[in-house]
């Protein structure tokens, strides 16, 4: 019984070292991502990003035999594109 009890306080300390040190790591990072070099860091990234996904979109339409056109866009595609992404959002209010 002292040994179940001796684990569980084990796994608990464990936890709170875990939860202790994603705090510093979360702080750390919104403390960064507001700083000039950060949000130059961020800008690079979400460029980056933007370059590839237009890149691999423009593989996958090569490889299907379709030319990439954003004219034919279906609405609801073009809303889609219309509405701020998800990443851009966080980012923003983190600004």
């Amino acid at each position: 019984m002292v040994s179940n009890n001796n684990n569980h306080e084990t796994n608990e300390s464990h936890f709170y070292k875990g939860l202790f040190f994603g705090l510093l790591l979360g702080i750390g990072a919104v403390w960064f991502m507001r700083t000039e070099t950060g949000k130059k860091l961020k800008d690079k990234l979400q460029k980056q990003g933007d370059d590839m996904s237009e890149n691999l979109k423009r593989k996958i339409d090569a490889a299907l035999g379709k030319e990439f056109i954003e004219d034919e866009l279906d609405e609801d595609e073009l809303e889609k594109e219309k509405k701020p992404s998800l990443r851009k959002r966080f980012f923003k209010k983190i600004n």
